[in-house]
């Protein structure tokens, strides 16, 4: 009757730690789907404002392309005003100043040539400019894409680590609690009766994903083509590890299930 109590507590006990864990796993991949809904809105708000610097940039140049062509225009029309006023003047005084009007004819073009000759290199250096900052700012954009992609996988990885880490003290817990009781020595004929088979990576949870299996004996992974038996509470451990384990006690080492004959 004692024995049969300390296994209802034991088993209680490990429901009870089952729950927490389940509770805590869950904790943590609302946190990760948290940080992962998060880290999607801080993209989308930086492609957000940078599709409107860029709609403001272009803006900006067309505008100032237009105040130019206004500039360009307005220019030639003083300019052809000007003209207008000296061929007034030249027909007035076309015999006295006929070499003198070509001459300044001929400066005022040069003039024209270069202001517009101006013109085009400024507008070139601006737009030069222009391409140099929003290449500037792209680049800056991806530096921190990418310097927010890299913490974000950190954070996981310290994550994913510190659950491996606390399943393996988990483990290490249950291993060493409470095995001071003792049990019957396994018989090994019932050895030969066990599920020995071949792992390989083709066994899948309920969502269709490889499972990664743990040996709780040696603590290792499982690999695929090494030996392993299935106990009848369904958990899966090294052969030759599962082998010394029965030969000293008659439980499973995972959930301490009583194997009979």
């Amino acid at each position: 009757m004692e024995r049969n109590r300390d296994k209802i507590s034991f088993e209680e006990e490990m429901r009870r730690e089952n729950e927490k864990y389940q509770q805590e796993k869950k904790r943590l991949e609302n946190e990760r789907i948290k940080r992962d809904k998060e880290h999607q809105e801080e993209i989308r708000r930086i492609n957000e404002k940078h599709i409107e610097e860029m709609r403001r940039l272009e803006s900006k140049r067309i505008k100032q392309d237009k105040e130019h062509q206004e500039e360009i225009k307005r220019m030639e029309k003083e300019h052809q005003e000007k003209i207008e006023v000296q061929q007034e003047e030249m027909r007035r005084e076309q015999k006295e100043n006929k070499e003198k009007l070509f001459r300044q004819i001929r400066e005022q073009n040069e003039e024209l040539k270069r202001i517009q000759n101006q013109n085009e290199e400024n507008l070139r250096r601006l737009q030069i400019q222009q391409e140099e900052n929003l290449r500037r700012l792209q680049i800056q954009q991806e530096e921190n894409l990418r310097r927010l992609q890299i913490q974000q996988e950190e954070n996981l990885r310290r994550i994913r680590i510190q659950h491996e880490e606390d399943l393996r003290r988990f483990r290490m817990m249950m291993m060493n609690s409470n095995f001071n009781i003792p049990y019957q020595a396994f018989d090994e004929e019932i050895l030969k009766k066990l599920n020995k088979f071949v792992f390989n990576d083709d066994i899948k949870d309920k969502d269709g994903n490889i499972e990664k299996i743990n040996c709780c004996i040696c603590l290792n992974d499982i690999k695929k083509n090494e030996e392993v038996v299935k106990l009848p509470c369904n958990h899966i451990h090294h052969w030759k590890c599962c082998v010394n384990w029965l030969k000293q006690k008659n439980i499973c080492p995972m959930c301490r299930f009583e194997i009979k004959k």
